[in-house]
């Protein structure tokens, strides 16, 4: 889900949708975009197709983070910011999530976003990440999982240690103790 400004200049959610659907992937993947720049209109669509849905293993959230202090965090949108609480309750259950929003890798928010969200696990960064190297982040990550195989957690631990350099200390991998499967 790509929830940033018109005016950025390039859309993270657009180039791993082309990079993901590229003739060579696997055809089994169903990738889908879509775009949000109002909270109204981002928690609706979450609350109407994936809390009743439940068609995804994996969610990407693309957008800008803010964090306020240690217990205050937000995922910002063009149109309105969200706090982990106002997420719709268990509209993650069953999925890993990768959240590519500046700071939101940060237990400000990551901690009462997997209560309210109750996600198997969530990969984001910890702090401000440009823009190519978070598209290197990603495209490396899913490709590990959606055409090797990896699962999230080995994913991460690769995509890790293959850009220590690039792009070092970013991302934080959190599983959901709280999640039964």
């Amino acid at each position: 889900m790509e929830c940033t400004p018109k005016g950025d200049k390039a859309s993270e959610g657009a180039i791993l949708k082309r990079f993901l659907t590229l003739p060579d992937f696997i055809d089994n993947v169903k990738i889908n975009l879509v775009e949000y720049t109002n909270k109204r209109d981002f928690l609706n669509y979450l609350d109407r197709h994936i809390c009743l849905n439940r068609d995804y293993n994996l969610i990407h959230l693309s957008g800008h983070g803010w964090v306020e202090d240690k217990e205050t965090a937000f995922f910002h949108l063009p149109r309105g910011s969200v706090k982990p609480d106002e997420f719709p309750r268990d509209c993650f259950m069953g999925t890993h999530i990768g959240i590519s929003a500046c700071e939101l890798g940060k237990t400000a928010f990551i901690d009462p976003f997997i209560k309210q969200t109750c996600p198997v696990s969530i990969l984001g960064p910890q702090k401000i990440v440009g823009f190519s190297d978070a598209c290197l982040f990603w495209i490396n990550y899913y490709f590990l999982i959606l055409h090797q195989n990896n699962k999230p957690s080995t994913a991460y631990r690769k995509t890790k240690y293959l850009l220590k350099k690039e792009v070092r200390g970013s991302f934080q991998f959190f599983k959901n103790k709280y999640f039964m499967s």
